[in-house]
């Protein structure tokens, strides 16, 4: 007997289940995929669903009860709040999150802010365009210090890459605990001194 996956579809968001589906089902001939749009349980498969797939906040009371064969459940966010608050949640559900995945998007945008930051990259994007060459120190982020608000999977990431660019980086979370990743741990009650030393101050809280 094929098991089955059910897709919880997002349109307003942009996430296309049908094109996921058409991507992965080849793969996994074994399986057969579902999708719908609806978030009370009513829509066809919710009842024979081995799996649920779906961004967190789109699982609902009525989804979960209608579930009868759910075995499991992956949401396509890192927090997944939303679905453990859920009172029809059995415990024998297991229930999967995308934790991790967002360490190198989030780590590249951060240094392209520094980057930008350090180096007034709109000044320099400002004189191509007018054809002006001004001479003038270019700082390096070697040297420098960012503090890290908040210390899960993103952080331990980005921090990583910092050490690489040589930066002194210093890690604030509400349990302070030794990190390979970090060059100093403080705790959140001593935000304001940590902030104090920081020539970046990067945010990666909820």
């Amino acid at each position: 007997m094929k098991k089955s996956v059910l897709f919880i579809d997002a349109p307003e968001e942009k996430f296309s289940a049908e094109r996921f589906v058409s991507l992965v089902a080849p793969t996994f001939p074994e399986v057969e995929f579902r999708v719908t749009t609806r978030r009370d349980g009513g829509g066809p498969g919710v009842a024979g669903a081995d799996a649920i797939f779906g961004y967190a906040h789109h699982f609902t009371e009525g989804v979960l009860a209608a579930a009868k064969s759910l075995k499991w459940i992956q949401s396509f966010t890192t927090g997944v709040d939303a679905i453990l608050r859920l009172k029809a949640l059995r415990p024998e559900v297991i229930l999967t999150s995308l934790r991790g995945v967002h360490g190198p998007q989030m780590s590249e945008l951060t240094f392209l802010h520094m980057l930008a930051l350090s180096r007034d990259y709109p000044r320099v994007l400002d004189n191509q365009r007018k054809r002006v060459w001004e001479r003038r120190a270019i700082p390096t982020l070697s040297g420098k210090t960012v503090v890290i608000f908040g210390v899960g999977a993103i952080a331990a990431a980005l921090a990583r890459r910092c050490k690489a660019f040589e930066m002194t980086v210093i890690g604030v979370s509400s349990t302070p605990r030794p990190a390979p990743e970090f060059d100093r741990m403080m705790a959140r009650a001593e935000l304001l001194q940590a902030a104090a030393l920081a020539d970046f101050l990067v945010v990666l809280v909820p």
